[in-house]
């Protein structure tokens, strides 16, 4: 791979840029791997290999290696082609004759991983291993570095998985996607960070904001639950509040969301990781609760509680207290723990 790489354009920094362009890689290496392990077990053949496994399958399902979802898939009418990666990496090890005790399964470290061992089992775990470290990553950031080390090793998983089954163009599609044009980042969301740059810009800009023992408690919680709901009375900075609490911990202008209605939220392809922070100033209304609002935000919010418990999204809401009080009596709203003790 050449060393210099030029990412096509998209907006944000570089080192976002370098992410997305791996996590694109990473689901072009979902259809090798399907690829794989429909020569193993062609589609054929799928039900009734299943149905000769049913036991191993069931013992996965009952662990917890199998979700009830990914279990679903495999009864009545099976189809690889709705198999996610994780059920792909899964039943190639576990039904399709792979070393499934070998210890090398159970080796997260793609730097201790050596070719003394079948490739075909090696490189699945390679890519295993790296998809499980994308999704760990809190944000979608890559140095230079990382990026060319991790696009690298990728790579050949690929190449190889590919050429043992019988794929021989996935090196050209590999470099045809290592300078295409990325289309991740939708208009819609470029136009969410572009105005949630104006508003925290415009929100911080107080040069003599003091930051009180509750503006130091706030942080606290907000790092501790994730989510945090700041109520108050007209005047008293609530938003001032919310915007430098985004941006605390290090956090960056490009990497949160100030979201003005709730329809923005699906907008969103979470799964990128591109924003780690939403917030959402006078949620239910300005100066009265504003029954639209209640009923276009109730639907997402356990949602967003759910995200802040997972620890994926920063969740910063303020509105007026009676605001508040008015919206949990008419929705039921206290069911959620976001709203209790905020």
């Amino acid at each position: 791979m050449a060393a210099a790489v030029t990412p096509g354009s998209v907006d944000g920094t570089q080192n976002e840029q370098y992410y997305l362009r791996l996590h694109l890689l990473l689901m072009k290496a979902g259809e090798v791997l399907r690829a794989k392990f429909d020569s193993i077990i062609s589609p054929n053949d799928l039900l009734n290999e299943l149905r000769n496994h049913k036991r191993v399958i069931d013992k996965l399902q009952k662990d917890g290696v199998i979700s009830r979802e990914q279990y679903r898939l495999l009864n009545p009418n099976p189809d690889s082609q709705r198999f996610d990666v994780s059920l792909l990496i899964v039943l190639l090890r576990n039904i399709c004759n792979l070393q499934p005790n070998n210890s090398i399964w159970k080796e997260n470290d793609n730097n201790k991983i050596t070719n003394t061992i079948s490739p075909v089992i090696s490189n699945i775990v390679r890519i295993r291993n790296l998809r499980n470290k994308m999704q760990h990553k809190e944000i979608a950031y890559l140095e230079q570095k990382e990026f060319q080390k991790n696009w690298s090793l990728l790579e050949n998983a690929m190449v190889t998985l590919g050429q043992s089954c019988g794929l021989n163009g996935v090196k050209a599609d590999i470099a045809e996607l290592m300078t295409k044009t990325l289309d991740l980042v939708t208009p819609e969301m470029k136009s969410l960070r572009e105005t949630t740059l104006w508003f925290l810009e415009e929100s911080c800009g107080d040069e003599f904001y003091v930051e009180t023992a509750r503006f130091q408690d706030a942080i606290r919680l907000l790092k501790e639950k994730h989510f945090i709901v700041l109520t108050g009375h007209p005047g008293e900075g609530k938003t001032a509040m919310a915007a430098r609490l985004a941006l605390a911990e290090g956090t960056k202008p490009e990497n949160c969301l100030n979201l003005q209605h709730a329809r923005d939220w699906r907008k969103i392809d979470w799964s990128l990781k591109l924003f780690n922070t939403v917030i959402v100033d006078d949620i239910f209304g300005g100066g009265a609760l504003n029954q639209k609002l209640l009923s276009d935000w109730a639907r997402y919010l356990p949602e967003m509680e759910r995200a802040a418990k997972q620890k994926r999204l920063r969740i910063i809401i303020t509105t007026r207290h009676y605001i508040k009080e008015e919206a949990l009596e008419e929705n039921e709203m206290d069911k959620l723990t976001m709203f209790e003790d905020n």
